[in-house]
């Protein structure tokens, strides 16, 4: 007996390839930058792993330009590249982070971003 096919698993993988690549990014690039281990994104982009977490596709969909429900869309909406962050913080895994630095660099690191935006829409 075969097993029947999961289309919308099929849609999801898809998209988390597509979407990676028109952002630029190597698999690498984007575990790093959206703190999900790169074997679990390779599962998630092989289909070895059955369901995708909706809060790895927010993290993905924010470093990538896209929302979390463009993932399952056939036929997704255009990335918004301007949406993308410029400036990201990076921790090495198993490093030991003092959660109210994080936090407050976190801040600074996303009001830049914000400037960012606005100084591009401004033009």
């Amino acid at each position: 007996m075969t097993k029947p096919r999961d289309f919308q698993g099929e849609i999801v993988r898809r998209n988390l390839q597509r979407f990676r690549e028109e952002a630029g990014m190597t698999q690498a690039q984007a575990a790093e930058f959206s703190g999900i281990a790169i074997d679990n994104l390779r599962r998630y982009e092989s289909g070895r792993t059955a369901k995708v977490p909706g809060t790895v596709l927010a993290e993905l969909g924010g470093i990538y330009g896209h929302s979390a429900d463009d993932f399952s869309k056939e036929n997704p909406p255009p990335s918004k590249p301007e949406e993308r962050p410029i400036f990201m913080l990076r921790t090495r895994p198993g490093t030991e982070i003092d959660e109210k630095v994080y936090r407050e660099l976190q801040a600074v690191i996303d009001k830049a971003n914000r400037d960012v935006r606005t100084k591009k829409r401004s033009k």
